[in-house]
């Protein structure tokens, strides 16, 4: 009832935010044993687990704030966090620097297959095996929308790198 306000929320579960920055009121996304304080900008938070929480910031900035420990950090733009809500351990990496956010799509230019699974693995919740394929240095340029079914997806990346896929034990095989 009070958003406008103050801007908070409590999330449980996974969503993608794109948030306007206002002056003098941030937007602060609550979560288990953390928040996420946002200055304006695109990220998603992931918690497909009750231990775990991942940001990933696409563009702008955010600060994730540990309530166990107070530490702050502040993400930059292809970053992600790991957080332990159990142990309150953060780690923080880097994902591919050709994948931004823009009006509800993913916009992809020149991502290899490697860059490519490893935002997918994370924004599907999904593993992949790449192995098989032939690093040729072959890449990607489009869109992905942010709902787009991940079976959708798996068809176009399969198009464009001209590869199939076989999936098994919770795992998709890429092919040559």
């Amino acid at each position: 009832d009070d958003f406008v306000d103050r801007r908070q929320v409590w999330l449980k579960g996974n969503a993608t935010f794109e948030v306007t920055k206002q002056a003098d009121r941030n937007f602060i996304v609550n979560l288990q044993n953390s928040y996420v304080e946002v200055k304006g900008t695109c990220f998603s938070i992931r918690q497909n687990t009750p231990s775990h929480v991942a940001v990933t910031l696409y563009n702008g900035k955010v600060d994730f704030v540990s309530k166990k420990t107070y530490n702050v950090i502040t993400l930059k733009p292809s970053q992600n966090i790991l957080y332990n809500t159990e142990d309150a351990s953060i780690l923080v990496s880097e994902f591919s620097k050709g994948i931004c956010w823009s009006d509800g799509s993913y916009k992809m230019e020149k991502v290899n297959l490697e860059q490519l699974t490893e935002f997918l693995s994370a924004k599907y919740n999904v593993a992949f095996d790449c192995r098989s394929v032939q690093r040729s240095g072959r890449t990607l340029t489009g869109i992905i929308g942010h709902n787009e079914p991940f079976e959708k997806v798996l068809e176009k990346i399969c198009y464009v790198f001209d590869i199939d896929y076989r999936y098994e034990n919770d795992v998709y095989s890429l092919i040559d």
